[in-house]
């Protein structure tokens, strides 16, 4: 007998209408799921990298010269002043100006003995795009490459050009030290080259498009700078880096370069 009232205990009640039990909860008054989370919209980089009208050349390019790596590395945002060294032809000022969007604003410098060289045609071609409406060029030459108006920027860009001092003139701790001067408090420089030979002496090396990483370092700290990163993502163990390197994508045999981001200390 005590056990069968035990049981009715648990269950609720044997009889008697169940007067007492706790009906079990209805689904229908449970609060809905809430919505999953909205997807976060694409960055300024993923859009300038995914832009439809970006020419088919430009695109097989991006993953021999980790473009989406070099543009993650400087955390572009829209409205950003940027100042591009070595422009060249303009396949990453492209990048630069879509990513800053409509309200950046992109410094391209070029030397002009460069242009005269033969890269002016390509350069004004590339400028001529409705993209780059919010880029300004800037013909001049490595000793002197920043004009005197030129406004604090956010973002520093000198892709494959260090080595080019030695051919255009111009001395890198100087031009250090003015790029440490225009950028913003926090600013962040992004430079990327061709790596020498340890202890290769300069002018073979530049000779061969390449310079000393341990060198280019020690400049950069000295003009005020701090490394943040060194990034593998152009590393190329094989190299013997004693051959004239070309662009990522442009050689059966590519070349070693390292990739150095720092940002200007404070004052």
């Amino acid at each position: 007998m005590h056990r069968v009232l035990s049981l009715c205990l648990v269950l609720g009640g044997c009889s008697g209408g169940g007067q007492g039990a706790t009906p079990p909860p209805s689904l229908a008054a449970l609060p809905p799921a809430p919505p999953p989370p909205a997807p976060a919209p694409p960055s300024g980089s993923e859009r300038a990298l995914a832009a439809p009208d970006r020419h088919a050349d430009d695109r097989q390019q991006d993953a021999a010269r980790r473009a989406e790596a070099l543009l993650a590395l400087l955390r572009l945002e829209p409205g950003q002043r940027v100042l591009e060294l070595s422009a060249g032809s303009g396949t990453f000022t492209e990048l630069l100006a879509r990513a800053v969007g409509p309200t950046g604003r992109v410094y391209a410098q070029n030397p002009p003995l460069a242009l005269e060289r033969g890269l002016e045609p390509a350069w004004t071609e590339r400028l001529g795009q409705p993209a780059l409406a919010r880029v300004q060029r800037l013909d001049q030459d490595y000793a002197t490459p920043l004009p005197p108006e030129l406004a604090p920027v956010e973002r520093v860009c000198w892709l494959y050009g260090v080595h080019e001092l030695e051919r255009f003139g111009g001395e890198r701790r100087a031009l250090f030290g003015q790029l440490s001067r225009v950028l913003a408090p926090g600013g962040l420089l992004l430079v990327v080259d061709f790596s020498a030979a340890p202890h290769q002496d300069a002018r073979v090396a530049a000779r061969l498009h390449r310079v000393d990483e341990a060198v280019v370092t020690t400049e950069l700290l000295a003009a005020g700078f701090e490394l943040l990163t060194r990034s593998d993502a152009l590393r190329r163990p094989e190299d013997p880096r004693t051959t004239v390197a070309a662009l990522p994508g442009q050689s059966e045999a590519p070349a070693d370069a390292f990739i150095l981001l720092a940002r200007r200390r404070p004052r």
